[in-house]
C-alpha cells in the first residue's frame, strides 16, 4: 500500500514534474494540428463521392436515439411546491388549484426503470384490508363509521374536503391532514379520489367480534389496532412532528438522531435500561416504575417520570406501552441500542416488519423487573450480540422507515382502500376544503414552524417502491410462528437463569439458617437459665391469681394445645413482654388475650365494645371530656425536621354520655370492601404479596407512622394521601389502631377478583374499584389539595363553592349542559367530544378542552373550582356533565356540588362515597352508547321541568356539603383502618427500609406551592368529639333492593332516550 501510494504521489512531487510538463506540451500541440488536418481530407472524400453517412453501419440507430431523447424529456422532472400566505389576515387563505395538480394525471416511468420493491411490512396493508375484500365498501359502511370519528375525509381531483366532528385543535387532526396533503404534492395525480372516515384518538375502536360475513365492519382508519379490531393502520401525525412535546419531524430528527448516535459508541454507554415518559398512561407504565433503582435492589433499569436526542447515551432502551400504542415507539428504537421491548398488545403499521430476537429482546409484561435485569446482564455479558441487535433497530428505521416508505405506505394503502369502494365520492354538504395555505398560513406560530418544516419542498421524481403481493395463507402463518418462535426463545434463557437464580438463593438462604439456628439455641438456653437461677436465689414464689391470671384457664390452655413455638414467634415478631404483663396487672382475661394472640385481634370482642360505647368500669380512670389539643408544627431552621413522640399520642376516650350521630349510610359499604377478608382474616402473608401492586406499604405502632415507598415519592398522589393518614393520627390521638397495609395511588384498581381464591386475595388500598376488582376503597389525596391543578383543599374550597352557589340563581344560568377536560384521558371523554354544538346539529352541550400546561402559564384564571359554579367567564350552565377518565376522576365531587343537576355518563368506576348516590334523586345516568342524544333530552327535560331539575342539583350538592364533609371524610378513614385492623392475624412490626413519617418530615422541606397546601388542610387541634357510628352491614336482602333500585333508574332513563 505504501508502495502504491508513493507511485500514484510521485508525479506531483518537486521538480521531477516540472522537467517532465515542459517538453511534454510540444508533442501535444503538433498532434492537434495533424488530427485536424486529418478530419478536413475526409469530409471533402465523402462530399466529393457524393457520399451518404449511414448511421446504421456505424452501429446507431437514428430512431432510438429519437426515444432515448424523447424518453429523457418525458421523465418527470421534480417541480417545486409554493406556499404564499397573503398579507395580515389568516382568514383570507383561500384554497386554489395548485400548478402541481392541474390536469391530475398519473407519471408512468420507462418500463426499464422498475422501481424497488417496498419493504416486507407493506404486505400487512393486504391484511388491514382483507375484511372488504370480498364485499368491497359501500357508501353505508363508511357511514356507519362515523361513530368512531375524529374527522371525515373525501378527496376528488387532488382537492381535500374535510369535516371534524371534534378535536379541530389537536395536533393530531392537523398534521394528519398536513400529512396526506404533503402526499398529495408529492405525487400530483397519483393519489386516487377516495372518502373515508378517521379516528385521531388513542384506542382502536372497530373490535372484530361485532361484526361478521353478513354484516361486514365499517372501515376506519387509525393509528394502531390489536388482535381484537379492525382498524385500518396509517402512520400517525408525529412523522410531521408534535409541537405541544417539541417532537420535530421525522427528517431532521432522523438526520439528528444519526449524528446523536454517533457521538457515543454504544460499549461506552451506560450500562443500564433507560426509560422516561409519563406512568399514568396506562397500566404497564404503572408497574414498570417499581423497575426502579431503590436501597433494596438494582434492576438494571433507569426509570424517570423528552429530549430524544440526548437519551442515546444509555446502553439499553425501554419501551412500554401507554393507553394504547405510543409515538415514542419509534424514537426508542432508533437509538442505537438494544430496545427491551415489552409485551404490547397494540401495533402500529411498521411494528410488523420487526422481529423480537433481531430487532428487540422481547419483555414478558407480567414480570417486567426480572425480564429487564436479565436481558441487560445478557447484553453487558454478549456486547457483540447486543450491539448488533441495536444496529439491526436503528438499520430498520434509517432505512425501512424513512420518510419516502412511510409517504409510499399512505399512497398504497390509499390506492388499494379506493380500489375497494363500490360508489363514487362526491363532496358531502357541509365539507371545507382544506390545502397548505389553509392549514399553515392560520396556524399558530410554534405550529407553523413545525408544518413549514415538514413541507415537501418538490414533487417526487420517481416512481413509488412497488408494493409487494398478499402473504400467502401459508407464508402469514409462517411469519406468526417465527415470531413466537423467538420470544419463546428468550423466555426459555430467561426460565434457564431462574431456575439457576432460585437454586442459588435457596443455597444461600438455608446456609445462613443453618449458621444461625444454633446461635439462636444457645441465646435462648443462656436465658432461660438466668430467669430460672434468679427466681431461685429470691426464693420467688409466682402466684398467677395475684397477677390477674386464673391458673385453671392456663391449665386449660395447656390441654387445648397452645403452641410454644408460636407464641416464641410472636415475640420474634415484636410482641413485647412488657406491654402483655401490664395488660395483666390490669386484669385482662387470659383466655381472651391468648385469643387475641392466636388471630390477632378478636373482631367480636371490638364489635361489643363498639355496641356498648366504652366499658363502664374504665371511666373511672378517664377524664368526663376529651379536651382538644392544639396540634403544632415547628420546621427547625436549615437542618432536617425530626419526628419526635407527640404529646397528643395517649389515647382521648370520651364519656358515655356523649353519644356520636351515626354515619352516612354509604360507610355500610366497608363491611362490604372487606367481606373478602371476614372468613379467612388478612396474614402478614397477605399484605406482601400486594406489593406488587403498591405504590407504599404504611405501617401505624402506637400512633407513629412509618413507611416504605416503592416508587413514585415525589408523586403529589403520595404525598397527600401520606399527609391525610397523618391528619387523621393527630386529630383522632391514640384512636388509629396498629396496622400494616399496602396502598396503591395509580388511576386504576389493581386486585382482579377472578385471578384470586379468597383464601389467597391481596388487600390493597385503592381510591376507586369496579365489579371486578376488590380495592379497598379510600379517599383520595385531592381532599388535602393538587398543587399541580390549582385544587385547594376541601374545607376552603367547599365553603368557596357554596357561596358561589349563590351569586347566580340556578334560573338564571345559561340552559345547557357543560363539560371541561382533558379529551384523551377515556375512550368516554372522547365520544363526548362529538356531542358538541356543530352547524348541523346542537345537542345542547358545551364541551371544552382543558390545557393544563396553559392553565398554569395564566395562573390557573380559568380552572378556579369554586368559580366553576357561576363565574360569567368560565361557566354558567345549568346543567353539568359528569364523564370518567382513564379510571374514575377527582372531579366528580367538585362537578356534582355545584348545585347543577349532573349529567352521569355511566362508568363502572366508583369511589367510596359513590356508593351513597341514587341515580334520579341526585344525578340523572346517561347511557355510553348514545351519550349526545341522552345529553339532549336531559337538557330539554329539565328546562321543561326546572323544579325537578333544580331539586336533583340542590340534592346532589347538599350531599356533599353534608354527608362528605370533611368531618365524614376523617370518619371513614378511621372506621375502614379500625375494621381492616381487626382482621389482622399478626401484629404489625416496622419494616426495615421504611422510614418515619410526621407533620415536620413532610411540610418543612417541602416546595412552596405543595407547603402551602399542607399546612391549609392541617388540622389544627385535636377532635373533642367521638367519631360518627359505624352503622351495621347490609343484609342480603337490602344490599339486593339497593341494587335493583340502581338498575331501575338507569333502565328507565335508556328506556326514554330510545322511545323519545
Amino acid at each position: 500500500m505504501k508502495k502504491m501510494n508513493a507511485q500514484m504521489s510521485r508525479p506531483w512531487n518537486g521538480e521531477e514534474s516540472k522537467g517532465r510538463s515542459a517538453p511534454a506540451s510540444t508533442p501535444s500541440a503538433v498532434k492537434l494540428v495533424i488530427a485536424v488536418f486529418v478530419a478536413l481530407v475526409v469530409l471533402v472524400f465523402f462530399i466529393s463521392n457524393s457520399a451518404t453517412f449511414g448511421w446504421s453501419e456505424q452501429g446507431l440507430d437514428p430512431q432510438s436515439l429519437n426515444t432515448q431523447i424523447s424518453k429523457a424529456q418525458s421523465k418527470p422532472q421534480p417541480k417545486p411546491i409554493t406556499l404564499s400566505c397573503p398579507n395580515q389576515t389568516a382568514a383570507s387563505a383561500v384554497c386554489q388549484r395548485s400548478p402541481n395538480a392541474a390536469a391530475p394525471t398519473p407519471l408512468h416511468l420507462s418500463a426499464n426503470q422498475p422501481s424497488p420493491t417496498c419493504p416486507e411490512y407493506f404486505r400487512w396493508i393486504h391484511e388491514d384490508l382483507r375484511p372488504w375484500k370480498s364485499t368491497g365498501i359501500t357508501k353505508e359502511m363508511v357511514q356507519r363509521a362515523r361513530k368512531f370519528a375524529t374527522f371525515h375525509m373525501v378527496v376528488l381531483d387532488g382537492r381535500v374536503y374535510v369535516q371534524e366532528y371534534f378535536g379541530h385543535s389537536l395536533s393530531r387532526n392537523v398534521f394528519t391532514f398536513w400529512g396526506i396533503l404533503q402526499l398529495i404534492s408529492r405525487y400530483p395525480g397519483r393519489v386516487p379520489d377516495f372518502e373515508l372516515i378517521f379516528n385521531c384518538m388513542d384506542m382502536p375502536s372497530v373490535k372484530s367480534a361485532d361484526y361478521n360475513s353478513s354484516a361486514p365492519p365499517p372501515p376506519l382508519f387509525h393509528y394502531c389496532k390489536d388482535d381484537q379490531t379492525l382498524d385500518i393502520l396509517f402512520p400517525d401525525w408525529s412523522f410531521w412532528g408534535w409541537p405541544e412535546t417539541n417532537i420535530k419531524p421525522w427528517v431532521p430528527l432522523m438526520k439528528e438522531m444519526e449524528e446523536g448516535n454517533a457521538e457515543v459508541e454504544w460499549a461506552a454507554r451506560e450500562p443500564y435500561a433507560y426509560w422516561k415518559g409519563s406512568p399514568f398512561m396506562g397500566g404497564s407504565r404503572q408497574d414498570l416504575v417499581k423497575c426502579n433503582v431503590t436501597k433494596e435492589r438494582d434492576w438494571n433499569a433507569r426509570i424517570y417520570a423528552q429530549d430524544w436526542n440526548s437519551e442515546a447515551k444509555q446502553g439499553y432502551r425501554i419501551y412500554v406501552e401507554g393507553l394504547a400504542w405510543s409515538v415514542s415507539q419509534k424514537y426508542i428504537m432508533a437509538c442505537n441500542s438494544p430496545t427491551l421491548f415489552v409485551d404490547s398488545r397494540f401495533v402500529e403499521f411498521f411494528q410488523r416488519g420487526l422481529m423480537p430476537g433481531r430487532h428487540y429482546w422481547p419483555i414478558p409484561a407480567d414480570n417486567k423487573c426480572r425480564g429487564i435485569k436479565f436481558a441487560v446482564d445478557w447484553g453487558n455479558a454478549h456486547k457483540d450480540e447486543a450491539q448488533a441487535m441495536g444496529k439491526a433497530s436503528s438499520d430498520f428505521f434509517q432505512q425501512d422507515v424513512k420518510m419516502d416508505h412511510v409517504y409510499d405506505y399512505m399512497l398504497h394503502a390509499l390506492i388499494e382502500y379506493a380500489k375497494l369502494l363500490n360508489y363514487k365520492p362526491t363532496v358531502p354538504e357541509g365539507f371545507t376544503e382544506i390545502c397548505t395555505e389553509s392549514l399553515a398560513c392560520s396556524a399558530s406560530e410554534k405550529t407553523k414552524s413545525f408544518l413549514l418544516e415538514s413541507m415537501e419542498k418538490w414533487t417526487h421524481d420517481a416512481e413509488p417502491c412497488t408494493l409487494p403481493p398478499p402473504f400467502t395463507p401459508e407464508e402469514l402463518h409462517q411469519v406468526l410462528e417465527k415470531r413466537a418462535t423467538a420470544v419463546k426463545q428468550v423466555e426459555t434463557l430467561w426460565d434457564g437463569s431462574q431456575v439457576r437464580s432460585a437454586s442459588s438463593e435457596s443455597k444461600g438462604r438455608s446456609g445462613v439458617a443453618s449458621k444461625s439456628y444454633p446461635i439462636k439455641l444457645v441465646v435462648g438456653v443462656f436465658v432461660a437459665l438466668l430467669v430460672l437461677v434468679f427466681f431461685i436465689s429470691n426464693g420467688t414464689t409466682i402466684n398467677w391469681s395475684e397477677q390477674g391470671v386464673d391458673s385453671q384457664s392456663l391449665k386449660t390452655k395447656g390441654e387445648q394445645g397452645v403452641d410454644p413455638q408460636s407464641l416464641n414467634k410472636q415475640n420474634e415478631q415484636g410482641v413485647d413482654p412488657k406491654s402483655l404483663n401490664k395488660q395483666d396487672e390490669q386484669g385482662v382475661d387470659p383466655q381472651s388475650l391468648n385469643k387475641q394472640d392466636e388471630q390477632g385481634v378478636d373482631p367480636q370482642s371490638l364489635n361489643k365494645q363498639d355496641e356498648q360505647g366504652v366499658d363502664p368500669q374504665s371511666l373511672n380512670s378517664q377524664p368526663s371530656k376529651a379536651q382538644s389539643v392544639d396540634i403544632t408544627l415547628s420546621c427547625p431552621n436549615q437542618n432536617g425536621a425530626v419526628c419526635q413522640r407527640s404529646t397528643l399520642a395517649s389515647a382521648l376516650s370520651l364519656t358515655a354520655s356523649q353519644h356520636s350521630a351515626t354515619c352516612p349510610e354509604y360507610f355500610r359499604w366497608i363491611h362490604e370492601d372487606l367481606r373478602h377478608w371476614k372468613p379467612t382474616g388478612i396474614t402478614k402473608e397477605m399484605v406482601e404479596s400486594a406489593q406488587k401492586f403498591a405504590t407504599f406499604r404504611l405501617v401505624v405502632l402506637d400512633g407513629r407512622v412509618y413507611v416504605q415507598e416503592y416508587f413514585g415519592h415525589l408523586m403529589t398522589r403520595n404525598v397527600f394521601t401520606l399527609w391525610g393518614i397523618l391528619q387523621l393520627v393527630n386529630r383522632y390521638p391514640g384512636r388509629v389502631p396498629d396496622l400494616d397495609l399496602m396502598f396503591n395511588c395509580m388511576d386504576q384498581p389493581a386486585t382482579k377478583s377472578a385471578e384470586y381464591r379468597s383464601s389467597t386475595l391481596p388487600p390493597v388500598f385503592h381510591y376507586c374499584n369496579n365489579d371486578q376488582t376488590s380495592d379497598i376503597l379510600f379517599p383520595d389525596w385531592s381532599f388535602w389539595g393538587w398543587p399541580e391543578t390549582n385544587i385547594k383543599p376541601w374545607v376552603p374550597l367547599m365553603k368557596e363553592m357554596k357561596e358561589a352557589n349563590e351569586e347566580i340563581k340556578w334560573t338564571d344560568r345559561e340552559p345547557y349542559a357543560f363539560w371541561k377536560g382533558n379529551p384523551l384521558m377515556g375512550r368516554n371523554r372522547h365520544e363526548l367530544l362529538k356531542c358538541n354544538m356543530t352547524n348541523e346539529q346542537d345537542w345542547n352541550a358545551r364541551i371544552y378542552t382543558q390545557d393544563w400546561k396553559q392553565e398554569e402559564k395564566q395562573g390557573f384564571q380559568h380552572s378556579n373550582l369554586a368559580r366553576q359554579c357561576s363565574h360569567r367567564q368560565v361557566l354558567m350552565d345549568r346543567y353539568r356533565i359528569y364523564v370518567d377518565g382513564l379510571a374514575w376522576s377527582v372531579s366528580q365531587k367538585y362537578i356534582m356540588a355545584c348545585n347543577s343537576p349532573t349529567f352521569f355518563v355511566n362508568t363502572p368506576w366508583y369511589e367510596f362515597f359513590q356508593r351513597g348516590l341514587i341515580p334520579g334523586h341526585h344525578y340523572l345516568p346517561i347511557p355510553e352508547n348514545n351519550m349526545c342524544r341522552a345529553i339532549k333530552l336531559a337538557v330539554d327535560w329539565g328546562n321543561e321541568h326546572p323544579q325537578e331539575a333544580q331539586a336533583m342539583g340542590k340534592a346532589s350538592s347538599d350531599f356533599f356539603q353534608e354527608e362528605v364533609k370533611m368531618d365524614f371524610v376523617y370518619d371513614y378513614m378511621l372506621h375502614v383502618l379500625t375494621e381492616y385492623a381487626k382482621l389482622l392475624r399478626y401484629k404489625p412490626t416496622i419494616p426495615e427500609k421504611a422510614t418515619e413519617f410526621c407533620l415536620e418530615s413532610m411540610a418543612c422541606p417541602a416546595p412552596g406551592d405543595v407547603k402551602k397546601l399542607l399546612l391549609d388542610s392541617m388540622e389544627k387541634s385535636t377532635h373533642d368529639a367521638e367519631p360518627c357510628k359505624l352503622p351495621p352491614p347490609f343484609t342480603p336482602e337490602e344490599l339486593q333492593q339497593l341494587h335493583e333500585k340502581k338498575a331501575n333508574a338507569v333502565e328507565q332513563v335508556e328506556k326514554w332516550v330510545q322511545n323519545t
